[in-house]
């Protein structure tokens, strides 16, 4: 804990979700149609105008991989009673939770998001469900791939033939290679690697987030090959 307080958290998400995480600490910024001009203490008078769930991904810091972790996060824009005043601006107009510039009004508590954050975590043994989307490959020491099991292809798209033309980074989303990658050494060296999240492209083209955890197969005492389990994501 003592790592991470007093960081800014947007220091702690992925760079591409750092707008959204913005925007969903700004009290105003998910309100209808219907209350789009109403004041802070209107909307503080009905909560669930300031309930909040949506997903972001936050930098895994329980290992070395520098991968990041998908968090669900679901909660609710409060006041943050306990807090020194602050003189500096005033929510009124639409300021940021957790920013100096969101007070109730000007000297009151700032604003905070109150909230419960769900990792996507490896399953149950006992979620037969999910324990059903989880996929695994094989892959060579360069992480080119060898083989994936039927629910992999069913889920990508790719037959055994094109699977084994692919390169061990051909279908990773350029921004997350190097999560990838750092992963992948992580994994070489200690023979394991973290869990880490990050987007594989279809053969239709698109973009399927996986959850995926890596780990050495030795023979004779020496690394032979890689086995990695899959969790689709969304």
């Amino acid at each position: 804990m003592s790592d991470i307080v007093h960081q800014s958290v947007y220091e702690l998400v992925h760079s591409e979700d750092r707008e959204e995480l913005q925007r969903q600490l700004t009290w105003n910024a998910l309100l209808p149609p219907e209350a789009a001009g109403i004041t802070l203490h209107e909307a503080l008078a009905s909560p669930h105008l300031l309930e909040r769930s949506f997903t972001v991904r936050f930098r895994c810091l329980l290992d070395n991989t520098s991968g990041f972790l998908r968090l669900d996060i679901r909660g609710r824009v409060k006041v943050l009673h306990g807090q020194n005043r602050r003189s500096a601006g005033s929510s009124e107009s639409g300021g940021v939770a957790g920013t100096t510039g969101s007070t109730v009004a000007n000297g009151g508590p700032p604003l905070a998001l109150f909230a419960l954050c769900t990792p996507f975590g490896p399953p149950s043994l006992l979620e037969v469900p999910q324990k059903e989307v989880m996929f695994k490959s094989k892959h060579r020491l360069d992480f080119a791939l060898v083989s994936m099991d039927q629910r992999g292809k069913m889920l990508l798209g790719y037959t055994d033939t094109e699977i084994a033309d692919l390169g061990g980074y051909d279908l990773v989303h350029y921004d997350d290679l190097a999560y990838v990658a750092s992963a992948h050494q992580e994994l070489l060296k200690t023979g394991a690697s973290g869990m880490i999240a990050y987007r594989y492209q279809t053969k239709d083209g698109g973009w399927q987030w996986l959850q995926t955890s890596s780990r050495l197969v030795y023979k004779n005492s020496k690394p032979d090959f890689v086995i990695s389990t899959h969790r689709p994501l969304m």
